[in-house]
């Protein structure tokens, strides 16, 4: 709200802004304070360091949801193979089907737990994560056997063909 004031010459000045009665208000003077500015500041970057965190955890659990599987040029094959999921418990689960070839190890597997009604997340490095609720973590890993060998290239690099045998175990 303007107000009149005198200048030192005596002239009648009009002033835009009042200052309020008995100094400046307290909001003002909290600001005024270094150690407070400080500490907010410190709470905000703090707090959006939190919130970036968290984010980057359920952006990673839904990368983790998409399996990136190459088109390949299908033929039909008529042999089977078997997939069998040995859950370290005298748990298993095994599947069989025909093959369409060029078949990854990685599909078939996918292809198995759509049939069992399992979940399964695979890395885009190939490395299996989760299989019906067990996870891959400390010292037990789901490790993937070819023929009877471990495998330690990619699931999602290796081409299966008519007979092979896929076993994951968890271990």
């Amino acid at each position: 709200m303007p107000f009149l004031r005198f200048n030192a010459m005596g002239i009648m000045v009009l002033m835009d802004n009042i200052p309020p009665a008995g100094g400046e208000n307290r909001f003002r003077a909290l600001f005024k304070k270094k150690s407070i500015q400080w500490l907010l500041l410190m709470i905000v970057f703090f707090g959006t360091v939190a919130a970036l965190f968290v984010s980057n955890d359920r952006f990673s659990k839904d990368f983790y949801s998409y399996m990136i599987f190459p088109d390949l040029k299908k033929e039909e094959i008529n042999t089977l193979v078997r997939v069998t999921i040995d859950f370290g418990n005298s748990k298993k689960r095994a599947f069989e089907g025909s093959v369409t070839s060029p078949l990854i190890a990685g599909q078939a597997l996918r292809f198995a737990g759509e049939a069992g009604g399992m979940a399964l997340k695979i890395t885009l490095a190939g490395d299996v994560a989760e299989i019906d609720k067990v996870q891959s973590q400390g010292d037990k890993q789901w490790n993937w056997y070819l023929n009877g060998r471990a495998e330690s290239r990619s699931i999602l690099d290796v081409a299966l063909r008519g007979g092979d045998k896929v076993v994951l175990k968890y271990e």
